[in-house]
């Protein structure tokens, strides 16, 4: 709905900038139209949609709270579809126009001889937007709080300004209307915004503090973890901010663990685009909650979200400077998604995958150990070119790669594996020629030996 992000109903300044434009289209018809009949009701009309949407913010709020409350369950929530009318600006927006129109009705029904306004204040200009602004002043000076704002600023000025209502049932009946709308409505969502703002606040400091652990058995931290994944969704962005820069490790920590609790679905592609800025106990911790989390997700993740997450993942294997662990928990993320995927997105994806493998990795201190481990899980889960594209690559590797990689891919054909041994033998063509370390040496002779057995093989079997 208006273009809001589906994580937390935020909307985007495009949106904002749309409805402050159709709100301005609306006014300007009826203000240049004003002394026509037909414009008592369309004015009404767009004041009760203005009415609507804050009288929709204060249930979604409301809703909101006791869902944070434990008080009902998220499939019991009745208007999740139009969460992005909470939002601070949406309302603002609805506010202001609200007075805007309010100031048009007055006008209007003067012009028909229902007056509101008692006495007409005395501003230098007659024009049209002279007399305007007197009935939104007027309006103005009739809401709680706004008026003895609006009183004080006119009382420093030094013309005679006499801002009242009339005492015709219209005039009574519009001053009610208006003073309720303001005292309840206006007031009451924007207050509920700044309490549930206040209390997020108190809950994140809470969270950030080293007395969270106060009990030994940690039951006061799961319970804030706990109330933060069921925080309004303005939260979310909060919660992965600090799982992913605040300076205190056990914080980012805590954090972490809370993105797992709220089903977060941007978290794990978010976390694994900044893998490379955590300590390696969070970068473990960390993927462990992502991995948990699309386990149980994967299969409601939208095609582009799942994509970003196995690209996040190839581009830390192959250009962040991790352990051989988080190498492979890196991996399984992206196998795990990957099994999702069918035809041409599924071949394309595990072409990237082959490729992570057995191009050699950006980490100048763990890239024999990782790049081992990379290969392991590429064997591990049987893909069949990875003979023949490691043959094709061997050149860029060290020479403890070259006979780690040599070793797998003999092994695989030594047992039969469904390899291609044509591609094979095509590769080994790319691979040294005269390699100067000799276990390297016996590892392609053997390679070579195996082939022309295996082609053998398949010689004798009837076509």
């Amino acid at each position: 709905m208006l273009g809001a992000h589906e994580r937390d109903g935020r909307l985007s300044r495009a949106s904002h900038a749309l409805l402050i434009g159709f709100n301005a289209a609306i006014f300007a018809c009826l203000f240049y139209f004003v002394d026509r009949p037909w414009v008592l009701h369309a004015t009404f009309a767009v004041l009760l949609l203005q009415i609507a949407i804050i009288v929709s913010a204060l249930l979604i709020i409301s809703e909101e709270t006791r869902y944070w409350d434990g008080l009902i369950l998220e499939d019991q929530k009745i208007l999740p579809a139009i969460s992005c009318v909470r939002r601070a600006g949406l309302l603002t927006i609805a506010s202001l126009a609200l007075v805007f129109l309010a100031g048009l009705l007055c006008q209007h029904l003067d012009l028909h001889g229902a007056p509101i306004i008692k006495a007409h204040t005395q501003f230098s200009c007659a024009s049209t937007t002279c007399e305007y602004l007197e009935y939104v002043l007027v309006c103005l000076h009739q809401m709680p709080l706004i008026g003895g704002i609006v009183q004080f600023a006119l009382e420093q000025l030094d013309h005679d300004f006499q801002l009242a209502f009339a005492s015709t049932p219209e005039a009574i009946g519009f001053r009610l209307g208006l003073y309720f709308a303001t005292g309840t409505w206006i007031f009451g969502v924007f207050r509920l915004l700044m309490q549930q703002w206040v209390d997020v606040d108190a809950l994140c400091q809470a969270l950030e503090s080293q007395d969270s652990q106060a009990m030994p058995d940690g039951k006061a931290l799961t319970y804030l973890q706990m109330r933060a994944a069921r925080a309004p969704g303005f939260m979310k962005r909060r919660m992965i901010r600090g799982a992913i820069s605040h300076p205190v490790a056990i914080a980012r920590r805590r954090y972490l663990t809370t993105c797992y609790y709220a089903r977060i679905l941007t978290f794990p592609q978010t976390f694994i685009f900044h893998l490379a800025d955590q300590s390696e106990a969070n970068k473990s911790w960390g993927l462990n909650r992502v991995k948990l989390l699309l386990e149980e997700t994967h299969a409601s993740l939208k095609p582009e979200l799942r994509n970003g997450i196995i690209s996040g993942a190839c581009h830390q294997i192959k250009q962040g400077d991790h352990k051989p662990a988080i190498v492979a928990d890196l991996w399984n993320i992206a196998l795990l998604l990957i099994g999702d995927l069918a035809g041409g997105e599924l071949s394309a994806a595990r072409a990237k995958m082959l490729a992570v493998a057995v191009e050699p990795i950006s980490a100048p201190n763990n890239y024999a150990a990782a790049q081992k481990r990379l290969l392991d899980l590429c064997s591990e889960a049987q893909i069949r070119a990875l003979p023949q594209s490691f043959l094709f690559n061997i050149e860029n590797h060290s020479d403890e790669v070259k006979i780690h990689g040599l070793q797998l891919v003999n092994r695989q054909i030594a047992q039969g594996a469904a390899v291609d041994v044509e591609a094979i033998h095509k590769s080994l063509t790319y691979a040294l020629r005269d390699p100067e370390n000799e276990a390297v040496k016996q590892e392609l002779q053997a390679l070579r030996r195996l082939v022309r057995r295996k082609e053998e093989l398949d010689a004798r079997l009837p076509a």
